[in-house]
């Protein structure tokens, strides 16, 4: 059984699950969808939801690259980052700070799907206790 027959197996899976979540995403692609929530330190937190190579992909970028973070600032997030289960907390490829969680698509349900959404955006919100928000709307 080759990957590729896998990744065949899952076609509009997530498109099904996301509309399951209880969640109000927006397509902003194919297969990127985009859901804010509100947290208790960011009024608006972007989730963002991918699907790529079998694997479901859910990010919220938490700070731009123009934000300078002081030692202090990374020791806290290093702390919260191994006080999470598996939400990842790193820079991506231009520098901004994001939390993130990997999913396997072909073995998501709808709990999964949506526990981990509820997790990835109370991460978010911890780390803008540590990295305010810029802009709050």
């Amino acid at each position: 059984c080759s990957a590729t027959a896998s990744w065949s197996q899952t076609p509009g899976k997530l498109d099904s699950l996301i509309n399951q979540t209880g969640y109000e995403f927006t397509k902003a692609a194919d297969k990127l969808w985009v859901t804010k929530v509100e947290g208790k330190n960011a009024k608006e937190i972007a989730l963002i939801v991918a699907e790529s190579e079998g694997m479901t992909i859910l990010f919220s970028v938490v700070a731009e690259k123009s934000t300078l973070l002081t030692p202090v600032q990374m020791k806290q997030i290093l702390k919260l980052c191994m006080a999470l289960d598996k939400v990842k907390i790193g820079l991506d490829e231009d520098d901004n700070l994001m939390v993130r969680i990997d999913l396997n698509t072909r073995l998501l349900d709808k709990e999964e799907l949506t526990q981990s959404l509820d997790q990835l955006g109370g991460a978010a919100d911890e780390v803008f206790t540590i990295v305010p928000k810029k802009s709050q709307p």
